[in-house]
Parts: structure tokens; C-alpha cells; sequence
């Protein structure tokens, strides 16, 4: 008796070796026909960060946003973890200073974890000209807000933000609103914001013609 249960224990055991060896042959076969796409989805959605942050409106066809990205960003190379961009937007005045400038994307730490952001500075290199949050792991409801639009618009045409206030008010030139619960990851934001205008001075980026 004592016998049967061990090979049956044994040929239990042998069907979940076969199981797990076909469950991961059926995976890796998935992932090696969809890695592609997850690559090109990565991809296009860091170009559309970089879009958004310099102020673009996206076209609503994938092909016009490659387009766009094309005519309007050059990607200048990585320095210390940074991605460095430079963007001249002609949807807008060219006589404004938002018009052209520098996008980084780059992580620093949030309340929960990382966040990951493209930053446009504008090209009197103070100026922010838009932010776009990549990812992030904050709060669902509270810190999570922080991709609301109305959160990322009020940074833009700002250069110098010395208070935070609460989301109920109308923020002056040198504040910005404060998410309701979630004061401290809007410090991060803000934080993190900083910290890319340091980047800008470090990396010694010259001013665009």
C-alpha cells in the first residue's frame, strides 16, 4: 500500500512537471510574438509623453503622430539616466518662449515609489513648459490624481513656484494647487520638477536658434 502512494505521488508529481512545461512553452511562444508590439507600444508612448510635455496637440492617427514626432523633436542622447530631447512646436507663436526648448524624461521618488516624468523647460531654460507623467504608483483616488490634466496644465508657463495651496483655490503666478489628501505626492511632484531644472543647468544645454 505503502508503494502504490509513493508512485502515485510520483506520477502526480510527473504530471505537473508536464503541465508547468507546457504552460511555460505556451507563454514564451506568446511573448515571442508580442514583444514586438510592447516594444512599439513603449515606444510611441514615450514619444507621445514627449509630445504632450513640449505643448503639442496630438493628431488622432498613429502615423501623424509618428509624423509630428519626426518634424519636431530630436532626440539628443542620455546623461545619467536622463533622456534629453529637444522640440520647436509651430503650433504655437514662435515669438513665444514655450515655442522651443528642452524635454527631459527622467524618475525620481513619489510618495509609494518611483515617478517617472517627461519635463519640457522652455528655451530661456527656466520657463516650465509642460510636464507629462509616464508612471507612477501612487494612490489610486488621492496621488494617483496626479495625471489629471487639470494637475499637470497649471505647471505650465511657470519658472519659479514658491507655494502650494489647496485644490480649491485659484493658484497666483507662483503657486500651484495642491491635490485634496494628497499634499505630500504633490510635493514630490514639485520636488521632482526641480530637480529636472537642475539637470538643464548641469547639462549645460545651450539656448536654441
Amino acid at each position: 500500500m505503502k508503494k502504490d502512494k509513493i508512485n502515485d505521488l510520483f506520477k502526480n508529481l510527473i504530471v505537473v512537471i508536464i503541465i508547468s512545461i507546457i504552460l511555460i512553452s505556451i507563454l514564451a511562444i506568446i511573448y515571442s510574438f508580442t514583444q514586438d508590439r510592447i516594444k512599439e507600444n513603449e515606444t510611441i508612448f514615450k514619444k507621445k509623453a514627449v509630445l504632450i510635455a513640449a505643448g503639442f496637440a496630438l493628431p488622432a492617427k498613429y502615423s501623424q503622430i509618428i509624423e509630428l514626432y519626426n518634424s519636431s523633436i530630436k532626440e539628443i542622447g542620455v546623461q545619467n539616466k536622463v533622456e534629453i530631447f529637444s522640440y520647436i512646436n509651430k503650433q504655437i507663436d514662435q515669438e513665444n518662449v514655450l515655442s522651443k526648448g528642452y524635454v527631459l524624461i527622467f524618475s525620481g521618488p513619489g510618495l509609494w515609489g518611483e515617478i517617472t516624468m517627461a519635463l519640457a523647460i522652455a528655451n530661456d531654460l527656466e520657463t516650465i513648459a509642460g510636464i507629462e507623467i509616464i508612471s507612477q504608483n501612487e494612490t489610486p483616488g488621492l496621488g494617483g490624481r496626479i495625471v489629471e490634466s487639470w494637475f499637470k496644465n497649471q505647471f505650465k508657463g511657470k519658472n519659479k513656484i514658491s507655494k502650494i495651496i489647496s485644490e480649491k483655490e485659484i493658484p497666483a503666478e507662483d503657486e500651484i494647487a495642491s491635490i485634496t489628501g494628497a499634499t505630500n505626492t504633490t510635493k514630490y511632484v514639485l520636488n521632482l520638477i526641480n530637480i529636472g531644472k537642475q539637470y538643464i543647468k548641469s547639462f549645460n544645454l545651450p539656448k536654441l536658434d
